[in-house]
């Protein structure tokens, strides 16, 4: 028997299951950050400004993981000329990376 994991999931099913049921709890594949418009350009300005040193690690990490620099470019709102010089930087040249 399937019992729904919270009120409102499968309205036909029981809520609470009997004792030895497996509950099953179903999740959506994907979900999308939504906030005001103002937000999202707070996170944006701080991605090239505070934040701009994790943003070029992120850079390298989706390229080591096969997105190409004009791809990275898109997500990060910047240029994939910025993309390509922060990827072919040595390691050494990155700070904490004594």
């Amino acid at each position: 028997m399937l019992t729904a994991a919270s009120p409102g999931v499968g309205s036909k099913l029981p809520q609470h299951p009997p004792a030895g049921e497996v509950v099953i709890s179903m999740r959506p594949v994907s979900v999308f950050a939504n906030g005001p418009g103002s937000e999202i350009e707070k996170v944006q300005a701080g991605l090239h400004g505070r934040w701009r040193e994790a943003t070029r690690a992120v850079m390298v990490l989706l390229s080591q993981h096969g997105l190409p620099p004009s791809k990275i470019a898109e997500l990060l709102d910047c240029h994939p000329a910025t993309v390509r010089r922060w990827i072919s930087r040595p390691r050494t040249r990155w700070p904490g990376s004594g």
